[in-house]
């Protein structure tokens, strides 16, 4: 026992040491893989054949409650691993029926699952999800908005929170996005305004939980508003935003202790900074302060101040470094922006054939003259996986009709997110880099390792190929 306490104070020690000042350690692409399998491995289980479930604790049959389970799926989709999403979401609808806002009166609840739901919607494509985003959206929507004051009240409890606003602005704006139409973009620009008006501090940065109450702020509600910011257009609210959080708790982030019903925290944070492309170095730098606090079933508390003890950890806590490593864009890679893209045999640029925008127009290899066909919109989209769109053409490259074969043509199309239409970066040395597809495993590169202008861009079994499948992003 005596040895346990020292061994924990030692990781104590070192988890704080390691915090402080610039990060001590850099987290790759592997650390991220590990720690979505840890996560399932320690905390997700299958019954009835396809009905997913996480835990509440290491151990521990019994499942989380719903608003935890939500977040469980979360973190699957931030894995963009498809099978968990909608296995867990079989389990979920089990335990809670498709449109649990029809009883639940916790609107922060309803307004989560509806944002979860649009995010899983997003990833998998099943309609059934996007319906039920709508349904607990629309369900929640209609009681809650005051349509005289605006705002959404958390009808148990009688107050209009950021806690209700931020993720039901968030779930307005994805069921938008995910074409359920433009009344929602007004809903979510409406609940946006109200937001500005009441909880938001422009010289802060601060959210307030409610309107006036400027104490015992939560981060979580910045980095919603952050997000609902990225998404309308506000850019210089997410620098705010993300700067509160950021100088108020600093890589540590806000910590709060095991099995808190806010324990989750961070894992909002983390996801939406990143997706708003705030900061990614401070980010990485809070993905590696956590990471020194692992315990030894790799799994991270909901503290990265404290190490995590290898007792029973709760699942909901562990949330919050799977969503950091997921979200945030791993070390041993380019961060998300604007690039022109080299191939190494050449040193030509990756090039929309004849400037080129419409769907099926190929991809080739051409000397750079910063046109639009040849700067590319790097995104990542968590798990090690990115895309690519076009910023002449915004849509995307990918392998053409979802081809397994070997010298399949890459082109651009409209992103739908599937696996054709992302890839992994396979680290070659000297920034540059082999881009696998997601669907095939295939690499692309140039065909026959041609030096012409104008030669096909394909795609061609990993590992058998040379400079002409390595790839360099630059800025444009």
């Amino acid at each position: 026992m005596i040895r346990l306490k020292n061994m924990l104070h030692l990781a104590f020690v070192i988890c704080l040491f390691l915090g402080v000042g610039a990060s001590a350690r850099a987290f790759t692409t592997s650390n991220s893989t590990t720690a979505w399998q840890s996560y399932k491995q320690q905390f997700f289980y299958v019954i009835n054949g396809n009905e997913g479930y996480f835990r509440n604790q290491q151990g521990v049959g019994y499942t989380t409650t719903t608003y935890q389970l939500a977040y469980d799926i979360e973190a699957a989709v931030d894995a963009q691993d498809v099978t968990v999403v909608n296995q867990t979401i079989n389990g979920f609808v089990a335990l809670y029926g498709t449109n649990p806002a029809s009883w639940d009166v916790a609107e922060d609840d309803n307004m989560t699952f509806a944002l979860v739901f649009a995010a899983a919607y997003q990833l998998t494509g099943n309609a059934n999800h996007l319906a039920m985003a709508k349904s607990n959206f629309d369900t929640c929507y209609n009681r809650a908005w005051d349509p005289v004051n605006g705002g959404l009240v958390r009808i148990a409890g009688g107050v209009k929170s950021a806690q209700v606003n931020g993720p039901g602005c968030l779930a307005a704006y994805l069921i938008y996005q995910s074409g359920g139409g433009s009344a929602y973009l007004t809903i979510a620009q409406n609940i946006y305004n109200w937001m500005l008006a009441n909880v938001w501090n422009s010289s802060t940065g601060q959210v307030n939980a409610t309107p006036g109450d400027t104490s015992n702020p939560l981060s979580s509600d910045a980095s919603y508003f952050a997000a609902c910011s990225h998404y309308l257009g506000y850019p210089g609210n997410v620098t705010l935003a993300g700067n509160f959080v950021k100088n108020r708790w600093g890589t540590g982030m806000q910590g709060f202790g095991p099995g808190s019903f806010l324990g989750s925290v961070n894992s909002i944070n983390l996801r939406w900074l990143a997706k708003s492309g705030f900061d990614i170095p401070f980010l990485q730098a809070c993905c590696d302060r956590g990471l020194t606090c692992m315990n030894a079933s790799g799994l991270v508390g909901p503290d990265f101040n404290q190490p995590t003890s290898n007792a029973a950890a709760y699942s909901f806590d562990c949330t919050n470094i799977v969503a950091g490593l997921m979200c945030v864009p791993p070390s041993n890679g380019p961060s998300p922006g604007a690039y022109a893209v080299y191939v190494r045999s050449t040193g030509l640029a990756l090039d929309a054939n004849g400037a080129g925008t419409a769907n099926g127009t190929a991809l080739t290899q051409s000397g750079y003259h910063a046109g639009s066909n040849q700067k590319w919109n790097l995104n990542y989209l968590g798990n090690g996986q990115y895309s690519m769109i076009g910023v002449g053409s915004g849509r995307a490259v990918e392998v053409n009709g979802y081809s397994q074969n070997n010298n399949a043509t890459v082109d651009i199309w409209d992103y739908i997110g599937a696996g054709n239409q992302k890839f992994t970066l396979v680290d070659q040395g000297s920034r540059y880099y082999n881009i696998a597809f997601v669907h095939s495993g295939k690499a692309m590169q140039v065909l026959n390792n041609s030096t012409a202008w104008g030669a096909a861009v394909v795609q061609y079994t990993l590992g058998s190929n040379g400079y002409n499948a390595q790839w360099k992003f630059q800025a444009p």
